[in-house]
């Protein structure tokens, strides 16, 4: 993103706070009321990537209703919070909560997902047969035994 770009969203952001959106609430609370509600992706991203706490991480990740922005916080979760990540990967890989990007946001979500439970809800239940594929595929190559 373009230096201005980013100036751009800054400004939105802080005009927003300016404007008393945001009133008796935290800035850690604005930001996740942001990254949950903003209608502009580029905002709604710079909100995620200024979240500090896991726990706000953890509620964009499940409760935004803008998928892209839910991966964006899911990838930023630690050790601790990686069966909400598995499951938010999961839930866009089914074609359920994404925006614009829809089939690119599908397919990334699936090449994160390792849990086999979730995999196998993907294969069989995603719109897309390259979803559908990919999870069969990693299904497939987690039953091998090593060698």
């Amino acid at each position: 993103m373009a230096l201005s770009s980013k100036r751009f969203f800054v400004a939105a952001v802080l005009s927003l706070v300016a404007a008393g959106v945001f009133a008796g609430c935290s800035s850690e609370a604005r930001l996740v009321n942001v990254a949950k509600k903003d209608s502009h992706s580029g905002t709604r991203k710079m909100a995620v990537e200024g979240l500090t706490e896991q726990a706000s991480l953890v509620e964009v990740a499940k409760d935004s209703k803008y998928g892209l922005t839910r991966m964006q916080a899911a990838e930023r979760l630690d050790e601790r919070y990686q069966a909400v990540a598995q499951a938010t990967y999961a839930d866009l890989a089914r074609s359920r909560g994404l925006d614009a990007t829809s089939v690119e946001g599908r397919r990334a979500a699936v090449h994160k997902l390792t849990d086999p439970k979730r995999l196998a809800r993907v294969a069989k239940k995603s719109d897309d047969p390259y979803v559908r594929q990919v999870a069969t595929q990693k299904l497939a190559r987690m039953s091998e035994p090593e060698k």
